[in-house]
């Protein structure tokens, strides 16, 4: 929306935030250009000017003007011969004030602020009604703290993500929240940065229309409303071939990425960078634990004891070898239903929309095709995921004559039982901790994945260690979800 020779009026009182304004908007400028820099109040300097790629901008601040015939020497006429104008107090100027002008006016209301838009002259207002006022909808959310709105303009959408800066939940007396202890961004930059490296791939990440990477707001591009889960809902008939359409482009994109390797630092814009984490044996330990955290005791009512935490332990010791074994990608980390996208007017691997990719980790092969295969949210048949794991080893196969299948299928049951028993304990954690019940919906599919996976020769230590304490005497799944928080 801002352009060359644009000059925009800062209204309002003392205090009412105008320099803030004026600062996020420079520094949005700066960071498209990948530029980042401070934004000091020019209060005494009465100008400061930036270069943002090819736009130059000023920065004035009016207060201690005391005439103004003192204009002349600001040289704030070399400012609207091409650049942009942004003026705090611009009362100070009196008739030199440009006609051609949009007037931001800031008002205290309660505990924040209110900014009324006025576009001064005929190109102005034909810029501010041309974007006029976008209507919103809630999108539902996922189980972070980031929030979702639509945004409808004029016939165009887009997609509001709001996501403030931190952990996903306090810290709990001397351990670290989770988010930071399992890798899991904390802010938008990672979203940024593996979004562009995707897009680099030639794969089908959302454009970044406007960002505000210090308060956590991104508008991105929609992508619509056809996510994988919706087509798998619509249930028999040419949904079924469409959906065996859906699975093999979803494991094409997967090839693809995998063929790419693993990425080094990858670029947020504006002057920083992200360096993706591995799936560590951290994280190992960390997820292995969540049913010995929460499914027993909110589920099985019981508190598992040290030995039986060592006992454990020792099992996923032993298989994590099988998970180390193999080349090493980037994955997704939550490449299921929900955040795939069916483009049905795209090409090859763009008809596949990739969003919620910010915990992105360096790892196994094996740890994308096993979440979308056994998908947390919908029901995948036993006879689709076998043909579809075969569609999946064949490609790679013809990828990368190196391909180790048997290797592969190994790495795929440790993390698929892996991944299951993480997520029996998530949703427990989510029903106590986050007050949101709905998710224990997902248990019985949940213990379904796992006891595929257990049937893996290698998992046989495992297999007997969760029938003995997760699975025997297990209550229903409508006893669960009955499970008081």
């Amino acid at each position: 929306m801002i352009a060359q020779r644009d000059v925009i009026a800062l209204w309002g009182d003392l205090g009412a935030g105008k320099t803030s304004l004026a600062r996020a908007i420079i520094q949005t400028l700066l960071a498209a250009s990948g530029l980042r820099e401070d934004v000091p109040s020019p209060t005494f300097t009465l100008v400061q000017t930036y270069e943002a790629g090819s736009l130059p901008i000023w920065h004035a601040d009016l207060y201690r003007l005391s005439d103004p015939d003192e204009l002349i020497e600001l040289g704030l006429e070399e400012a609207l011969e091409g650049g942009l104008l942004l003026i705090e107090w611009p009362d100070r100027m009196a008739d030199e004030l440009p006609a051609e002008r949009l007037d931001i006016e800031l008002k205290e209301v309660g505990d924040g602020r209110v900014a009324c838009l006025t576009g001064r002259g005929a190109a102005w207002e034909d810029r501010i009604n041309r974007w006029g006022t976008a209507t919103r909808s809630f999108l539902q959310g996922d189980a972070s703290l980031r929030r979702y709105e639509r945004l409808a303009l004029n016939g165009a959408n887009g997609v509001l993500m709001d996501w403030p800066a931190g952990p996903d939940a306090p810290s709990e007396g001397t351990h670290a929240a989770y988010s930071k202890l399992a890798h899991l961004a904390e802010d938008v930059r990672p979203f940024v940065a593996v979004g562009s490296y995707l897009k680099s791939l030639g794969l089908r990440a959302p454009d970044i229309i406007s960002s505000d990477l210090e308060h956590g707001f991104l508008l991105l591009e929609d992508f619509g409303t056809a996510d994988f889960g919706g087509v798998i809902d619509k249930g028999k008939g040419p949904a079924g071939e469409v959906l065996d359409d859906m699975y093999r482009a979803g494991l094409d994109v997967l090839v693809a990425l995998q063929q790419a390797g693993t990425p080094g630092l990858l670029s947020v814009g504006d002057g920083s960078t992200h360096d993706v984490p591995s799936f560590d044996d951290g994280i190992y330990r960390i997820e292995t634990a969540m049913p010995l955290d929460w499914y027993l005791p909110v589920v099985m009512g019981t508190q598992a004891s040290d030995d039986l935490r060592a006992e454990y332990d020792a099992i996923w010791t032993a298989l994590w070898p099988l998970i180390e074994a193999g080349p090493r990608t980037l994955f997704l980390r939550d490449f299921h239903s929900p955040n795939i996208l069916w483009q049905s007017k795209g090409r090859g691997l763009e008809r596949v929309g990739l969003i919620d990719y910010q915990d992105a980790l360096i790892g196994s092969l094996a740890y994308d095709p096993v979440s979308f295969l056994q998908d947390a949210r919908r029901d995948v048949p036993v006879e689709r995921e076998e043909v579809m794991r075969g569609y999946y080893v064949q490609a790679m196969k013809n990828a990368d004559a190196r391909f180790d299948a048997d290797e592969f299928e190994a790495a795929y049951a440790v993390l698929g039982a892996e991944r299951a028993l993480r997520l029996m304990g998530l949703w427990p954690r989510l029903l106590k901790r986050d007050n949101k019940p709905h998710y224990m919906g997902h248990m019985a599919r949940t213990q379904d994945y796992l006891r595929r996976n257990l049937a893996h020769p290698a998992l046989s230590d495992l297999a007997s260690f969760v029938e003995n304490h997760f699975l025997k005497d297990a209550p229903a799944a409508g006893q669960i979800a009955e499970t008081p928080a």
